[in-house]
């Protein structure tokens, strides 16, 4: 039987999340223990073949060479039948076969990876870092080629290629309002999934269902800019010192403002944003502002690859600005909130 030392081990090794995902629960937390939880034969199991697993990693971390504790390096490798040995404790656990929700090629080809590769965006960092992104999932060639394939037979992703060919192959155009994009089809093929990941959990829900849409959202924004249609997309900003009590987002013309629900969540904002707090109104707060731009196709040129831009920064920075101060005239507050030096 596991104890609550181990328990404590996995969770920090790997996260609340991944064990909820692995035992095909959603009640174990932070702040869980073992008397608070019902665990199955199987359930125990898995834990038990988890933390073994963990201390392997660990060891084979360092003989291989490894300064500190790099186990999550290794843990993504650990396999089942050509599958992450984490859902495989979730089949054993009762859990479902995933499967893709579309029958789009592209849109299909990448929901597919993403259902393999989910224990990896889920999996913690034990890094040092304040944050640590999963920037690159590790696919195979054949994967990168398979998709260039698929791009290449997709008449409208296909018109807003440069004219290279194999891993030169690139999306290349700039927007309206001064965004840049000159990325490599092959390396889109995982950004595209972790951008996904990313803007699920500034949502604060990042189940597998949720990243698995956004994926197809990403897509249909790339088609649409290709067919010269007016397009929405999202930025993101964490903001510190508002806190909501019984109630967990609020919606503004043009913006979303949601409430960190705890210290788990892999947003990049996380780190920067979220406090603790010891009183009885509610125990976290940091915010995520959701920011919706509009533009279009202005070019099929571009010479980098830009996250923002003076225009959509000013855009962003414009509605901000609203939004703060219609928390401080709202609350009669005489003071905004603060925004860690940090955007996405």
């Amino acid at each position: 039987m596991m104890n609550k030392q181990q328990l404590q081990q996995l969770k920090q090794h790997l996260g609340a999340d991944l064990i909820n995902y692995a035992l095909n629960r959603t009640d174990v937390t932070h702040e869980s223990d073992l008397e608070s939880l019902e665990i199955t034969e199987l359930q125990s199991f898995a834990l038990k073949d988890m933390h073994q697993k963990i201390q392997e990693a660990r060891v084979q971390y360092i003989t291989d060479g490894g300064y500190g504790d790099g186990a999550n390096l290794l843990l993504r490798m650990l396999t089942h039948e050509d599958d992450s040995i984490f859902n495989h404790y979730r089949k054993i656990c009762g859990g479902q076969d995933e499967i893709s929700l579309s029958n789009d090629p592209v849109i299909e080809f990448l929901q597919k990876i993403c259902i393999h590769k989910y224990p990896d965006l889920l999996l913690k960092s034990t890094s040092n870092h304040s944050f640590s992104l999963v920037t690159n999932l590790n696919v195979g060639m054949k994967d990168y080629q398979n998709f260039i394939s698929l791009v290449k037979n997709d008449p409208l992703l296909n018109s807003i290629k440069n004219k290279k060919d194999e891993l030169e192959y690139s999306f290349e155009l700039t927007t309206e309002d001064g965004l840049q994009f000159n990325t490599q089809v092959c390396m889109a093929c995982t950004t595209l999934i972790t951008r996904a990941f990313y803007d699920s959990c500034s949502r604060m829900d990042y189940s597998l269902n949720i990243v698995l849409k956004t994926i197809a959202e990403h897509i249909g924004i790339l088609r649409d800019l290709a067919n010269g249609m007016d397009v929405h997309y999202s930025s993101f900003i964490g903001l510190r010192g508002i806190r909501f009590i019984d109630f967990n987002e609020v919606i503004f013309n043009g913006a979303v403002l949601r409430q960190f629900g705890g210290m788990e969540n892999p947003s990049p904002h996380t780190q920067r944003t979220v406090i603790s707090h010891s009183d009885d109104y509610s125990k976290y707060s940091g915010h995520i502002l959701e920011v919706t731009h509009t533009t279009k196709l202005c070019s099929h040129q571009a010479n980098c690859n830009t996250t923002n831009s003076m225009e959509a920064s000013r855009f962003q920075q414009d509605i901000l600005e609203k939004v703060l101060f219609s928390l401080i005239f709202s609350s009669e507050s005489t003071r905004g909130p603060v925004i860690p030096p940090f955007l996405t």
